[in-house]
C-alpha cells in the first residue's frame, strides 16, 4: 500500500496573538487571584475532602468519624439540627457535644460546623465549651463556621463572634457564607451577586464596631454549588475571585491576602463536579477520596496551576460572568444597600461587659441548655 503524499500540504502557523485576556500576565498567589489563592496551589495547599457527618445520634456520628479517621478523612462537616429532624446531628448541651467529641483527636482534624438552624451563637459556644473539657485548649482547635444567609444571625452577633475567635481562638479558619437554590432555572451570577452583596453588608457592620478588613476579609468565605456545564464552572470559580479582590481592595487592605477567596464546593460528589471543583481552583469540596485520588494520581492536574488559564473560550467566559457578578453587585447595592447601612448606625448596640459568644460560652459550661443559651442572647440584645 502506498503512503499518502503530503509534500503539497500548506500549513498556516499563527505567529501573533489574536486574543489577549485581563489579568493576562497575573500569576497565582497573587491578586486578583485569577489563577488561584496559592503560588502553587494545590501542590502547596492540597484540596480538602470533606465529610458531612449528620446523623441525629451524637453517638452514631462519634462511630462514624471514627470509622472514617481510618479511611485517611480528616475534615468533618457536622451538619447539626435544632428541629425534630432525622437530618443532621440532635446536640442539645455540653454533655451532648461531649458524646459526639468523645475520645477524637481535636488537635489533628478539621471540622466545619454547619449552623442550619438560628442558634447559631449558642452552638459554637457548646463547641468550645466541650473542646475545653475534653483537654483541648482553643489554640488547638482547627474549625470553621457554615452559615447560610437566609438564616437568622444578627450582624452584631457575628461581629462579637469574630472579634472573640481573632482574640481567643488562633486555628479558627473561616466562616463559609452559603445560600440555597431552591428556586427553578436560577440564575447562578445574580444569586452570587446577591450573596456577596450580603457578605459586604457583613463587612460595612463589622468595620463600623471597629473591626480591621483585614481582620475581617481572610475569615469569609463562599460556599457554593456548582452549577452548569464545567467549563462555565470553571470560568465562574475563576470569575469568583476576581470580583472578591475587587470588592475587598475597596476597603485598602494591608495584607494582600485579604483580597484572596477561599472558595468550598457542596456538591461535589460525582467525579465530574470533583474534576470541575479542583480545575477551577476551590480549597475544598465534599467528595469521596477515591474520586480526589483518580484525579490526583491518574490526571496529574493537582501538579499545574490554572490548568485552562490561557483557554479563548475559559477566559471569554471568565471576563463575561466577572463583569456580570460585578456589575449585579453594584446594582444591589445601589438600590439596598444604603438604606440597610445607614438603619444600622441609628441602631447602635447597647453595651455589654462581655461579648455575646463569650456570654453563650461561660452558659454553656454550666450545663444550660441550647434555647436557654438562646434565650439569654435575646434578652441582651
Amino acid at each position: 500500500m502506498r503512503r499518502k503524499d503530503f509534500s503539497d500540504l500548506k500549513i498556516d502557523i499563527q505567529t501573533e496573538k489574536k486574543q489577549s485576556f485581563e489579568y493576562e500576565q497575573s500569576i497565582a498567589g497573587n491578586a486578583p487571584f485569577l489563577r488561584g489563592i496559592y503560588t502553587s496551589m494545590f501542590i502547596q495547599k492540597p484540596l480538602k475532602c470533606k465529610m458531612v457527618i449528620d446523623h441525629n445520634s451524637p453517638l452514631k456520628s462519634n462511630e462514624i468519624i471514627k470509622i472514617n479517621l481510618k479511611k485517611g478523612y480528616q475534615d468533618f462537616i457536622l451538619k447539626f439540627t435544632s428541629k425534630n429532624s432525622s437530618n443532621g446531628i440532635k446536640v442539645n448541651s455540653v454533655d451532648d457535644m461531649c458524646i459526639l467529641l468523645n475520645d477524637l483527636p481535636l488537635n489533628n482534624i478539621s471540622f466545619t460546623l454547619n449552623l442550619d438552624t438560628t442558634l447559631n451563637i449558642p452552638l459554637i459556644a457548646i463547641f468550645l465549651a466541650t473542646s475545653e473539657e475534653l483537654g483541648f485548649n482553643n489554640k488547638q482547635i482547627n474549625f470553621s463556621i457554615q452559615h447560610c444567609i437566609k438564616n437568622s444571625i444578627k450582624k452584631n452577633n457575628l461581629t462579637d463572634t469574630l472579634f472573640y475567635l481573632n482574640k481567643h481562638v488562633s486555628q479558627f479558619e473561616t466562616i463559609l457564607f452559603s445560600t440555597t437554590f431552591s428556586e427553578k432555572n436560577i440564575n447562578f451570577e445574580n444569586t452570587l451577586a446577591k450573596l456577596i452583596s450580603n457578605i459586604s453588608n457583613y463587612i460595612e457592620v463589622c468595620l463600623s464596631k471597629g473591626l480591621k478588613i483585614d481582620n475581617i476579609a481572610p475569615k469569609f468565605s463562599l460556599s457554593i454549588e456548582l452549577n452548569g456545564s464545567p467549563s462555565n464552572t470553571i470560568a465562574q470559580l475563576r470569575a469568583l475571585r476576581i470580583v472578591w479582590s475587587k470588592l475587598i481592595k475597596q476597603y485598602s487592605p494591608k495584607l494582600e491576602e485579604s483580597q484572596a477567596l477561599k472558595i468550598h464546593i457542596t456538591n461535589s460528589n460525582s467525579y465530574l463536579n470533583t474534576l470541575s471543583a479542583v480545575l477551577g481552583g476551590a480549597q475544598s469540596c465534599i467528595t469521596s477520596k477515591e474520586n480526589f485520588n483518580l484525579i490526583e494520581k491518574e490526571t496529574f492536574i493537582t501538579k499545574t496551576v490554572d490548568p485552562f488559564g490561557g483557554s479563548n473560550i475559559i477566559e471569554e467566559f471568565t471576563k463575561k460572568s466577572a463583569n456580570k457578578i460585578w456589575n449585579l453587585i453594584t446594582e444591589i447595592k445601589n438600590n439596598n444597600f444604603k438604606k440597610e447601612f445607614n438603619q444600622n448606625k441609628t441602631n447602635k448596640p447597647k453595651l455589654r461587659s462581655k461579648n455575646i459568644l463569650e456570654l453563650s460560652i461561660d452558659a454553656a459550661k454550666k450545663r444550660i441548655k441550647l434555647g436557654e443559651i438562646f434565650n439569654i442572647i435575646e434578652d441582651i440584645e
